[in-house]
This record gives C-alpha cells, sequence and structure tokens, in this order.
C-alpha cells in the first residue's frame, strides 16, 4: 500500500502500510509485521490515509516528533535508500547471528537477533542480496545507528 521512511531519536525506520481496517492496520516496521491501533480513528476508516498516528513498537511518537505519516528528513550519516548497510534500529546486545558472509538472503529474512530491554528483537534484511560483511558478533554491545551486517 503505502510506504514510510522516518528517523526517531536518530533511527531510521521503514514503515509499510499493509492494510487498514476500522480501527486497526496492519504495518510493517522495517521488516517486521506489527498490528496496531489506530487512537482516534473512525469505525468506518477504511484508507491509511488517518490524521492520528499509527503507534507500535520499537516505533512512537513523542509531540516533538512528526507523526508518521509524513516523511522526514534521514540521518545524513546514512545511505539514502540503506539498500546495502543494515544499521541497529536501538543500543543493545546482539543475542544471535542467523547468517553468514557470502550467504544469499531474501528481503525480510533474520540476519541477526537484537536484545535491547529484554526484548528478542530480529533484524532483517532490507533487501534480497549476500552478505559481504558481519561486522558484529554475538556478544557485541551496539548502540543505535551500529553498522552491524552489509549486503551486495
Amino acid at each position: 500500500m503505502k510506504q514510510l521512511d522516518y528517523v526517531i531519536d536518530g533511527n531510521r525506520y521503514t514503515v509499510e502500510v499493509l492494510s487498514v481496517a476500522e480501527k486497526n492496520a496492519e504495518v510493517m516496521v522495517n521488516g517486521k509485521t506489527y498490528s496496531v491501533e489506530i487512537p482516534g480513528a473512525s469505525p468506518a476508516s477504511t484508507t491509511p490515509a488517518s490524521t492520528a498516528p499509527v503507534s507500535t513498537n520499537p516505533v512512537s511518537t513523542t509531540p516533538s516528533t512528526p507523526a508518521p505519516t509524513e516523511t522526514v528528513s534521514r540521518n545524513p550519516g546514512q545511505p539514502e535508500d540503506q539498500g546495502n548497510q543494515i544499521y541497529s534500529p536501538m543500543p543493545g546486545t546482539i543475542a544471535s547471528v542467523a547468517v553468514e558472509e557470502g550467504q544469499a538472503v531474501k528481503r525480510g529474512e533474520t540476519l541477526l537477533i537484537l536484545e535491547a530491554m529484554k526484548m528478542e528483537n530480529e533484524v532483517p534484511a532490507v533487501r534480497d542480496g549476500t552478505v559481504k560483511k558481519i561486522h558484529v558478533a554475538r556478544g557485541t554491545e551496539v548502540g543505535a545507528g551500529t553498522l552491524l551486517v552489509e549486503l551486495q
């Protein structure tokens, strides 16, 4: 349906609105699917163009952060499409690495698991490709925006 890109606290998020029905929507955030509630949406709403922001974890908005219905400028330190480089969306510890250098991957396939706030977060491939370089190992502590994996 509609794809949105924005940065919150220096972290880049790509949100694809998959479907909207009444007060609920199904969205994909950086390759992971979530069912979310749309606060303030009318029960008859069936389009993703809601005036209320979509709320989900790990993406949230604050009064000083634009709603995800608009495109905001990307972090200047990251490539425009982020297609070859996968960055950590948040600080945490690498719980496991699911791929090896030279391995072919498909868009959405889990590359590694990032443990943050006692939750395991899958970090997916943002496109089809081959793993060129893995920059982290199990147990590595990373900050938000740390380069994790490069694809080719």
